[in-house]
């Protein structure tokens, strides 16, 4: 019984390209719930105006993730019983380029540094944290390998590949969760570190470094290297975005503003100390300025700021429940809600 117990832990090939199943269970819900922005994105702008940075935040769930994860990127819920984490398997970090004699960091076409090798990764749980499958989006030695953030609108996930570098290129695919299938939408002059899908504009919107800049496409056009309706320059310095996820036109903006929950870090020296701040912030992203935004001062047990990179949300008996998953390698999903 101890051997069958064991093997049962095995991973097994599935049928599709580069995934790795460990349970016999679908990957996604039979009928794929809403995206946040058609199932509460009233709701959620709703409980996001009445916080402050006075506010206080219970812990209301931890779920330890089985297995390694990287560096995770973003995250999102497919419903109550699958977690979808991307995260980053550096194999070759990333190298500067060093220090010309006046001390400024050497560019080379445009970026400060080599740009390594790794996998992306989208990692497949239940709602307890059991891994379920994980699949690899490229190939060791591709430019692009750097996953970010990701977004749900329903019927894909969004997500998108980049050089590990600014000033590089990027890829956005969307992803089908029920096989893990992905294709590419949009190849882009910069690095990615986000997206955002506008389902009623029929656009995206990918976040770069740090998020200072956000770029729109519109998808209409079957063409790869489309080229992009705008480029907006991002007025808030108060954190650089990580992961957001897509609300939709809440009415509480008339039903005009595309909006997104984003959540970030900024690193802020003091007195020769380094700390992070957290922050989220509900953005109009056709302009990038943050219509609400609310420093966050949550830290894992590590250190580690609650709002580094993933994030999804949800509204549970008109509180909002926030889902963060900051830590690397062996990883847990930290489950706030307002009190």
């Amino acid at each position: 019984m101890l051997f069958l117990a064991l093997l049962s832990l095995l991973p097994v090939l599935a049928s599709a390209v580069n995934i790795t199943t460990y349970a016999d269970v679908p990957l996604a819900p039979e009928q794929l719930p809403p995206s946040a922005a058609t199932k509460n994105g009233d709701a959620i702008v709703s409980a996001f105006a009445n916080l402050s940075r006075n506010t206080k935040w219970n812990l209301v769930q931890n779920i330890t993730l089985e297995g390694d994860i990287g560096e995770p990127e973003g995250m999102v819920r497919i419903g109550d019983d699958r977690i979808v984490v991307a995260w980053g398997d550096w194999v070759v970090p990333t190298k500067s380029y060093g220090k010309d004699e006046q001390g400024n960091s050497i560019v080379k076409e445009g970026t400060d540094r080599e740009n390594g090798q790794g996998y992306a990764h989208l990692s497949i749980f239940d709602g307890m944290g059991k891994r379920i499958a994980d699949t690899t989006l490229n190939n060791l030695g591709d430019a692009e390998y750097h996953i970010g953030g990701v977004d749900y609108d329903g019927e894909y996930i969004w997500t998108e590949l980049s050089e590990y570098r600014p000033n590089s290129t990027a890829t956005i695919i969307r992803v089908n969760p029920y096989t893990y299938e992905h294709e590419p939408i949009v190849h882009i002059d910069d690095h990615s570190g986000g997206v955002l899908h506008d389902t009623e504009k029929n656009t995206i919107t990918a976040l770069n470094w740090g998020s200072r800049n956000a770029t729109k496409f519109s998808l209409d056009s079957q063409d790869l290297w489309r080229r992009p309706e705008s480029k907006i320059p991002n007025p808030s310095l108060f954190a650089d975005y990580q992961d957001c996820k897509w609300l939709g036109y809440p009415s509480q903006f008339d039903n005009e503003k595309s909006t997104a929950l984003c959540a970030g870090v900024a690193a802020y020296s003091i007195k020769n100390t380094t700390i992070a701040l957290g922050g989220l912030a509900i953005v109009d992203i056709d302009t990038m300025i943050p219509l609400m935004e609310v420093p966050i001062t949550l830290y894992t047990p590590k250190g580690t700021s609650m709002t580094q990179n993933p994030v999804d949300v949800d509204v549970v008996d008109g509180k909002m429940r926030l889902y963060f998953a900051p830590d690397q390698h062996n990883g847990t999903i930290f489950v706030h809600e307002t009190l």
